[in-house]
């Protein structure tokens, strides 16, 4: 090849890579093309001068072996860019975990995809600390989750040290803080989950929260108070999920307030007054929405309230033996039997919950044909109920019933006589108000099971089962007959047949 010829094939390669660092500094699109135009026309030449030379070249066995090689590199990385451009353009995604750890849940995505305007998340963090930097990362990947679903959402991070009028604007108080906005509106929440950043998406798009009235004045459980017994928990998980939490005495205050999404009555240790009952009937009649829950042994009269319903408060105990091997006691009752009809439990599997100190409740057999039934949940298999409790919890053939018994009912229908207004009641019956407490809320499926209940009575199906996903362990147990299998047939014989394999192709190519 003439020295004229390499000259130009410098220039052309020269030309390609100058053309490709400095792309973006061109003023015009159409200017991009200059190098390339240069880089072939420089080619062309070299080729033109020395025809003789590129063809004898070309001809060789050795270039025809190259070139093929070559051409099947080109064919990799098309087929590569190919890929990778479906994949940008088609964004798809499998989460293979157990828990959908990487994935929204549907309930999450439709909240989502109906977002009426762009969303603005706003994370503040101060990284002075290995866990602010984790916290932050968290907040990424979550974040990544709600953009991977929509364009209306957007992510920003911001350290509240270096920008303190941001934080000021926003209300930040401390690191962690996450703002979302949207219309003018705002909302906070402290962690990066995804069931706190979908309740604050639908506090941002509701219009008002609804409001849920809680019966006072007979020993209920306290929703402010924040030891073993009391609710607080409950209280903020309904605030965070866009509730409105009240109390409501019908002593003092003898009418039901006309915002009322639902009323519920939690474990209460008096009776109710006659009028009291009354109210709530006619509320129910009308096609009200409630939820009564109540323990054993207690001298309320939710029996009473119950039996209108159809629904049967046994007032026993319920033993478990269950509760034991789960390092509880007898008298914790497990539930494992959920309604698969139920939006409330549909998608409870074969998981786990606990009622401390429980009765069964049973359905009345002359209840209504106007009602529709459903057992929410029920007791484990190994279950039997008994009248008194005391220290002795064996089964009894004489007195005692062997289970499963139902905990939780749920009755909705259109009271005898009032057809005409044709409004549906709802009502879901607990034989114990225990699980609502902050000792047992997160216990298993308690959580779930308390605030689907509510959202459910509330009609917001969008919030059932957007609950916190936990990472479960998976454990491998083999016998030492199994492990010593595995050893032997996999991991022993396969370090020496690649050996074996590597050593033949060698010899193979050293003496060709």
């Amino acid at each position: 090849m003439s020295k004229i010829s390499k000259i130009l094939i410098g220039v052309a390669f020269l030309t390609l890579v100058g053309g490709m660092a400095l792309k973006n500094y061109f003023p015009q699109p159409w200017m991009q093309w200059i190098p390339l135009a240069s880089f072939l026309a420089c080619i062309a030449a070299a080729v033109a001068l020395d025809f003789a030379f590129f063809k004898d070249f070309f001809g060789l066995r050795t270039t025809r072996h190259g070139m093929n090689m070559g051409t099947l590199i080109i064919l990799v990385l098309v087929v590569l860019g190919g890929v990778n451009f479906v994949a940008f353009n088609r964004n798809k995604k499998w989460d293979l975990t157990e828990e959908h750890l990487n994935t929204l849940s549907p309930q999450s995505i439709k909240i989502v995809k109906d977002l009426k305007g762009d969303v603005t998340m706003m994370g503040f963090f101060v990284e002075n600390s290995e866990q602010e930097i984790r916290k932050k990362g968290m907040f990424q990947i979550i974040g990544k989750l709600f953009t991977d679903e929509t364009n209306k959402i957007s992510i920003q991070i911001w350290d509240p040290q270096k920008r303190p009028d941001l934080a000021k604007q926003y209300g930040v108080e401390m690191s962690g803080t996450i703002v979302l906005s949207m219309g003018g509106k705002q909302s906070s929440v402290t962690d990066a989950t995804e069931e706190s950043l979908v309740n604050a998406l639908v506090k941002l798009s509701r219009e008002k929260n609804k409001v849920l009235y809680f019966l006072s004045g007979h020993g209920e459980i306290d929703l402010s108070n924040n030891e073993a017994q009391g609710g607080s928990n409950f209280k903020k998980a309904l605030e965070d999920a866009s509730y409105e939490v009240k109390s409501l005495n019908l002593v003092e205050q003898p009418t039901l307030p006309s915002d009322a999404e639902a009323i519920v009555v939690l474990g209460p240790k008096r009776e109710l007054l006659p009028a009291e009952k009354n109210i709530i009937l006619e509320y129910m009649k009308k096609g009200g929405k409630a939820l009564f829950a109540g323990d054993p042994g207690e001298h309320h009269n939710l029996a009473q309230m119950m039996t209108p319903f159809g629904i049967s408060f046994d007032n026993n105990y319920i033993i478990d033996q269950m509760g034991q091997l789960i390092g509880a006691s007898a008298a914790m009752a497990i539930g494992l039997i959920y309604s698969p009809n139920s939006d409330i439990t549909k998608d409870f599997g074969k998981n786990m919950s606990g009622f401390q100190l429980a009765s069964s409740l049973s359905k009345i057999q002359q209840a209504g044909q106007n009602f529709a039934y459903d057992e929410i949940v029920k007791s484990s298999p190994a279950s039997f109920s008994k009248a008194k409790i005391g220290s002795e919890v064996r089964f009894d053939e004489k007195t005692d019933k062997k289970g499963p018994f139902a905990i939780g009912y749920k009755v909705s229908g259109i009271w005898p006589g009032e057809e005409k207004d044709k409004k549906e009641f709802s009502a879901l019956f607990y034989g114990d108000s225990d699980f609502f407490t902050n000792q047992l809320l997160n216990f298993q499926l308690n959580r779930d099971l308390a605030l689907n209940s509510i959202s459910f009575l509330a009609k917001d199906s969008e919030l059932i089962s957007v609950r916190p996903k936990q990472m479960k362990g998976t454990t491998l147990t083999m016998t030492d007959n199994q492990s010593a299998l595995v050893t032997w047939a996999f991991f022993v014989p396969f370090p020496f047949l690649f050996l074996l394999i590597g050593g033949y192709f060698w010899l193979a190519r050293r003496h060709a």
